[in-house]
């Protein structure tokens, strides 16, 4: 299939875009003229990105528009960075191009969290918590080794010292954005590794960044600077995968085995960073922030047991569900053959006890094979659940229902006699769906016999019914003969 001439050009762009960020350090320009170099290409980028996500008509639009917002605040931010060097000369600091900075984190972080968002309120938190996890293990580190020197900087005024902690701590905000891109079923597609490469290259040139600057006070030089050409570049070709738009949909409820695997030990680095930042300042000599540390270290262990609840949550859950499974036939919904066993056994001790009758019946559709093969599986399935349905909101509540093969259906009928119980069931023959007929037989449980005698019966006079012509309701009566149980049916009665 022919490529789109749009599409073609763009991608011609960003191939010229790839080849000036990775030539960036080694053009040898000197002066303004390198900063002139830098922002054209970091514009450039951008519009393409914004033409990517016109293109391809995302339904996620707004949530792709606020990602290039970021973007743009942060182009607009080292042009307005490169007017108070080169121009302006402020003589204090923070500047005002450091609130473009922090607002372009903002609304990068907003727009990426809400493309990977799922339709399960569970999940979401669930992949939250543990992006909350490995993002407060990083805080304990910048905190101790970026903010606290940061604290006590003689250089810096009050409000300084505020500003230039709030870009570490907006570094933590894209490391759970990362994390949270990383663990979404969309990464799988081209778009998504693309923006979370970014997203990680823009934090890999802020920790380059914080880390001169507490080393020596240097800004970074043209090798960091390249970090983030390559972020608005990497951005730029996500919003022209041909996955962009999938991106932007609901994702998928489903994850790999291996990725689980692979977020566990993610999560145990998380865990470990505050023990190992206490390494570090002990052995390094450093102050130990002792309440950065614990206090870090209880908000993940919070964090780890809310995640716990809720893994016991869905496990007791799938528990439930599982049992449910068991007990149910799957296509009517209604108890299956083991479920019937176990309530027959129930039932007819409960009846033995409290001396009240007990009747037993199996029912079955008319020529259901026949209409199987003449209207296709899927109608006879629906008339299967159609029956049930019908029969069991005539049955009652103090009835059981349950599936017991096939075409055939078993009912306890507890606290009706034998008259009672044919009634009962002969009301379903005017109730069972879509024109068609049941066959079913009735017998009266003798408490001193065994409980399946009392199905035997049933199962006695139902074929009595289907001998005599189907379409009616037999009963059976079930004595015993003598103490030793032996058992005599009497004749089917219609």
């Amino acid at each position: 299939m022919d490529m789109d001439p749009r599409m073609r050009r763009n991608l011609a762009v960003l191939c010229v875009l790839a080849a000036a960020t990775i030539a960036y350090p080694l053009v040898p320009l000197s002066g303004d003229t390198w900063r002139v170099y830098y922002n054209a290409v970091a514009l450039s980028a951008v519009l393409i990105a914004l033409s990517g996500v016109v293109f391809h008509r995302t339904p996620q639009r707004r949530a792709w528009l606020s990602v290039i917002g970021g973007f743009c605040a942060w182009v607009l931010a080292d042009l307005v960075a490169t007017l108070e060097q080169q121009v302006w000369h402020l003589p204090y600091y923070p500047v005002p191009s450091d609130a473009v900075y922090l607002v372009g984190y903002v609304l990068v972080a907003a727009g990426a969290l809400r493309l990977v968002r799922t339709r399960d309120e569970d999940r979401d938190l669930t992949v939250l918590l543990d992006a909350a996890i490995v993002a407060t293990g990083a805080a304990v580190v910048a905190a101790v080794f970026l903010i606290a020197p940061l604290a006590t900087d003689s250089t810096l005024t009050g409000f300084g010292k505020v500003v230039s902690s709030a870009y570490p701590v907006a570094d933590i905000l894209l490391i759970a954005v990362i994390f949270r891109l990383w663990a979404a079923p969309v990464a799988r597609t081209a778009s998504s590794r693309l923006l979370m490469c970014a997203v990680t290259l823009s934090l890999a040139g802020d920790v380059v960044w914080n880390v001169l600057i507490v080393t020596d006070g240097s800004q970074a030089d043209r090798w960091s600077d390249q970090l983030y050409l390559a972020t608005y570049v990497l951005f730029a070709a996500a919003t022209w995968a041909p996955s962009m738009a999938r991106l932007g949909a609901v994702a998928p409820e489903q994850a790999g085995a291996g990725s689980l695997h692979r977020r566990v030990v993610v999560l145990a680095g998380g865990l470990m960073l505050p023990s190992v930042t206490l390494l570090i300042s002990g052995a390094t000599g450093r102050a130990v922030l002792w309440q950065v540390i614990g206090l870090g270290s209880l908000l993940i262990s919070g964090l780890v047991l809310v995640r716990m609840s809720g893994i016991l949550r869905t496990v007791e859950s799938q528990s439930r569900r599982l049992a449910d499974l068991a007990r149910l036939d799957e296509l009517t919904g209604i108890p299956n053959r083991r479920t019937w066993d176990h309530e027959l056994d129930r039932v007819c001790a409960e009846s033995r006890l409290q001396g009240a009758p007990l009747c037993v019946a199996i029912i079955d559709l008319d020529h259901f094979k026949v209409y199987n093969d003449a209207f296709g599986h899927q109608a006879g399935d629906r008339l299967l659940r159609d029956s049930v349905a019908a029969w069991a909101e005539h049955l009652g509540d103090r009835t059981f229902l349950a599936r017991y093969g096939g075409d055939e259906f078993t009912v306890l009928l507890p606290g009706l006699d034998l008259d009672d119980a044919r009634a009962r069931l002969q009301g379903l023959r005017g109730v069972t769906p879509h024109g068609q007929t049941i066959s079913a037989g009735v017998a009266r449980w003798d408490p001193q016999a065994e409980p399946a005698s009392a199905v035997a019966g049933a199962d006695v006079a139902l074929y009595a019914a289907k001998e005599a012509g189907r379409d009616r309701v037999l009963t059976q009566v079930v004595v015993t003969a003598d103490a030793g149980g032996v058992g005599l049916l009497g004749l089917p009665q219609a």
